[in-house]
């Protein structure tokens, strides 16, 4: 994902009913983990299975939209989320993430925008330069290949270069070698 974040509008205006101005010692207290709702009526309120409908249609239906909006603004990237109706998860893609502290240092609320970084390719290849028993910590592309087989080479190179130099010549000819800094 390039470029900076952008919250959604409702996110942006602190729009109730997502961002509530006052929290009582119920809230408060449930506020990391917030307790499910029971439906007192409605298909929810009833134990049992219940059927889940596919959203293709409706996921075609919000691109078309979605797409006609672009054009008409001239194309290029559009920002959608501008009502509290787009915040939903039933127009196409959605990741669920959960916390892994009792009390993390910051929560996301709805509407707010995220990006995901993963550092275990990087986390990964630390691990095995330390591991070198070599006095010159330095590593091979192949033992990282056999890690990450679904990787591309140059998708590799591009995570060694952040942190080592290969070597063309020389006693390290064809290893990738630790950078001091």
């Amino acid at each position: 994902m390039a470029g900076n974040l952008q919250h959604s509008t409702p996110a942006v205006e602190l729009r109730q009913p997502f961002f509530p101005t006052h929290l009582g010692p119920f809230k408060l207290r449930h506020f990391h983990r917030p307790i499910l709702k029971k439906f007192s009526h409605g298909p929810l309120a009833n134990p049992g299975h219940h059927e889940v409908w596919p959203l293709a249609r409706r996921i075609k239906l919000k691109a078309k939209q979605r797409e006609q909006e672009r054009v008409a603004s001239g194309g290029g990237s559009m920002f959608y989320m501008h009502k509290p109706e787009d915040l939903t998860g039933m127009d196409g893609d959605i990741i669920l993430t959960e916390y892994c502290e009792e009390y993390p240092p910051q929560l996301l609320q709805v509407g707010m925008a995220t990006r995901l970084l993963n550092y275990y390719k990087r986390v990964f290849i630390h691990r095995l330069f330390y591991k070198s028993k070599d006095k010159i910590k330095r590593i091979k592309m192949e033992d990282i290949k056999k890690a990450f087989p679904t990787h591309s080479e140059s998708s590799i190179r591009k995570r060694l270069k952040l942190c080592a130099d290969f070597k063309r010549t020389g006693m390290d000819s064809n290893w990738w070698v630790l950078t001091s800094n």
